[in-house]
């Protein structure tokens, strides 16, 4: 603790932000490369799944599990979500917007992986790297402009963001292998597994979060740096999925 009082928080954070931002775009652009075969790779475990006699617990876990499996892997979404809670708000407040979150992500993934909507990944994938450029800019640097920081407006764009997020679990969902006759229960435990990761991604942040809050000189540099690359991130992926 001796050593963390001395160090020269201004450099450090410069440090810091340098060699993360380095990292990510190195990150970033692996990414951008492995994203199609990561996706393909859930897809050819599905296929294992399909089997019209296989009982009901077993394509229940089945699904699950790829629901799990989907979200930790897609960086968008969990950015999203560490963005919605990077400055610590009351746990009231961190509940509703998770939950508006998971609500409305949950009424488009449904409607559109029973194909009652559709819309193009071309509209659907910008405006998801949108969202999170958004959100982690909104949620750090203007928490103390009114509209941004009052909570009905947080949750008005978390639902609306919500939606074109459940727009793109669907189109994962919709290229995986299902049993004809399970399509909807397949595509409920799936969204199931999709809620279990997301609570796994938020038990794992919040926890780092509120250690880093008791410094309150270090809390403001770390949560400055993370959204700064979260939104650097985010902005090379809306350029990406719009010109590549």
């Amino acid at each position: 603790m001796y050593f963390l009082n001395k160090i020269n928080y201004s450099i450090f954070a410069k440090f810091i932000f340098v060699a993360i931002v380095v990292f990510s775009f190195f990150g970033t652009f692996s990414y951008a490369h492995q994203d199609a075969q990561t996706e393909k790779k859930i897809s050819e475990l599905s296929v294992e799944s399909v089997n019209e006699n296989k009982p009901f617990l077993q394509n229940t876990i089945d699904f699950i599990a790829l629901g799990i499996k989907h979200i930790l892997i897609g960086p968008d979404h969990i950015l999203f979500v560490i963005s919605i809670v990077l400055v610590l708000l009351p746990i009231r407040k961190i509940l509703l917007m998770v939950s508006t979150f998971t609500l409305a992500h949950s009424l488009t993934f449904i409607l559109a992986g029973t194909e009652v909507i559709t819309l193009s990944s071309k509209i659907v994938e910008p405006i998801i790297a949108l969202s999170i450029a958004y959100m982690a800019i909104t949620t750090v640097f203007f928490k103390n402009v009114k509209f941004f920081g009052k909570i009905h407006s947080r949750l008005s764009v978390i639902f609306i963001f919500g939606l074109f997020h459940g727009l793109g679990f669907a189109s994962m969902f919709n290229d995986l292998q299902i049993p004809s006759n399970r399509t909807l229960s397949s595509l409920v435990f799936f969204n199931v597994g999709v809620e279990i990761g997301q609570m796994l991604i938020l038990l794992l942040v919040i926890p780092i979060l509120l250690l880093v809050k008791k410094n309150k000189e270090i809390n403001e540099t770390f949560t400055e740096i993370i959204a700064t690359l979260i939104s650097i991130i985010a902005i090379f992926w809306f350029i990406q999925r719009i010109f590549f």
